[in-house]
């Protein structure tokens, strides 16, 4: 009787059914659990992979004997995870690392499977006759280059390079995956870069430390108008500086305007459709700026700006086609920036050193802003700036060849820069500095 009552009794079904049905649950939940941990492990083993990769091919002064163990202890230096067995290749040209890790699972014991297998591989090589197209100088700064917002930036056959040894020396945080020849750092940086960041790079000296500036001359405008109220304009600066200036004591273009070259002493505002910069050289005392209006075509023309603090501004909108000559001393520079300030008085050009217009602690910002068309044919030289190149619009669609140099450099907004620099093409000289040899990842 007794026994028959146990069997009709079925008040502990559920904690049974229960139990039974947790199981395949918790297994389904652990098995998820491995598989993003896997991937965790998988990055990591692909970081390991490629910095050990870049660094033996960088390093020309190892033996070729010495070049396997050089490759794993520096892997053993980046990764920390779990045990990985390391396969290494090396031909003439061409070193190739695989790391396999076995990473324990949380219930391998129940579904049969201990360990999950993890791998990552890297080849890289060293290419040869490489161009630098964006080159940050500081040796120092914190994102002394950046790619922010949805930037595109493309440059298919040419380098970035930046000599910040920073451990943020360039950083990406845009939502678009920054693409080049390869991306140098003397230091660091952080984001994501296609062909990944290659921290096993040299400072690159600047090409252009010896350039000879040319001397300003008398000034273009009206010296009976110029006086202490051209000096106390001069002494401000431009509005993005952190101060003001009038625009009434500028000198502003109209449409249909054709300027020569020669010394602009009074800051200049490019306005107004169909404005032509005459072939030449323009030097600039208190920079210049092109508005949203302006359509503008300056053929075989150099921009000289005297000071750090002389700065130049395009605003979204402008319509801007500006090349740079093809010979004479400043051949192949469309925009250059000089250590040296002047202040025009009169018919007189005085030396102001370096510092007219400068405000304490904050660095000067020439900005290159693309909306309308914007395309800098030739280099842009900003030694002692930084170039923020932003915008709505492809920057360079119609250029050929393109480079930046400045002490820092960012590319931000909804701009698409897209550089190349087949000089041929444009019929300049070819693009500065040039680097012999250069590490990548071919895989």
């Amino acid at each position: 009787m007794g026994n028959a009552n146990f069997w009709k009794n079925t008040s502990g079904n559920v904690g049974v059914i229960f139990a039974i049905a947790a199981l395949p649950i918790m297994v389904g939940s652990t098995l998820a659990m491995d598989k993003y941990k896997a991937n965790s492990v998988q990055a990591d083993l692909q970081a390991a992979t490629d910095n050990a990769v870049l660094a033996t091919v960088s390093n020309g002064a190892l033996d070729p004997g010495d070049r396997q163990s050089y490759a794993e202890s520096r892997f053993a230096s980046n990764y920390k995870a779990y045990p990985a067995t390391l396969k290494y290749s090396d031909t003439a040209s061409v070193v190739q690392l695989t790391a396999t890790a076995k990473m324990p699972t949380l219930m391998g014991s129940i579904v049969g499977r201990d360990n999950i297998l993890v791998s990552a591989t890297a080849a890289g090589t060293v290419s040869r006759g490489r161009t630098i197209c964006v080159l940050a100088l500081s040796e120092d700064s914190e994102s002394a280059m950046s790619f922010s917002d949805s930037v595109l930036f493309e440059a298919s056959n040419c380098s970035v390079h930046v000599n910040s040894k920073h451990a943020n020396a360039i950083t990406s945080t845009s939502t678009m995956t920054p693409k080049a020849q390869d991306f140098c750092v003397t230091g660091s940086g952080t984001g994501t870069f296609n062909p990944p960041l290659n921290s096993e790079c040299t400072k690159v000296n600047d090409p252009y430390a010896d350039l000879v500036f040319p001397t300003p001359t008398q000034c273009v405008e009206d010296a009976a108008t110029r006086g202490q109220q051209l000096y106390d304009t001069l002494t401000t600066g431009f509005s993005q500086m952190g101060t003001t200036y009038s625009e009434e004591d500028a000198t502003t273009t109209g449409s249909n305007t054709v300027l020569r070259p020669g010394t602009y002493c009074d800051p200049v505002i490019v306005d107004g459709a169909n404005v032509t910069f005459s072939p030449g050289t323009y030097q600039f005392l208190a920079g210049i700026k092109f508005k949203n209006s302006a359509q503008v075509h300056a053929q075989s023309v150099t921009l000289v700006l005297h000071g750090p603090e002389n700065m130049i501004e395009v605003e979204t909108g402008a319509q801007v086609y500006l090349k740079a000559p093809a010979s004479g001393d400043l051949a192949g520079l469309a925009i250059i920036q000089g250590e040296q300030s002047y202040v025009g008085l009169g018919n007189q050009i005085l030396p102001a050193g370096r510092w007219v217009g400068v405000i304490r602690g904050a660095k000067p910002i020439s900005r290159l802003n693309s909306g309308g068309h914007l395309d800098v044919i030739g280099t842009v030289y900003l030694p002692d700036q930084h170039l923020d190149v932003s915008g709505t619009s492809t920057f360079g669609a119609r250029s050929r060849s393109t480079s930046f140099i400045a002490d820092t450099v960012s590319f931000s907004e909804k701009t698409r820069a897209s550089l190349t620099v087949n000089h041929t093409a444009e019929g300049l000289p070819p693009i500065e500095p040039r680097v012999e040899e250069a590490p990548r990842l071919i895989k």
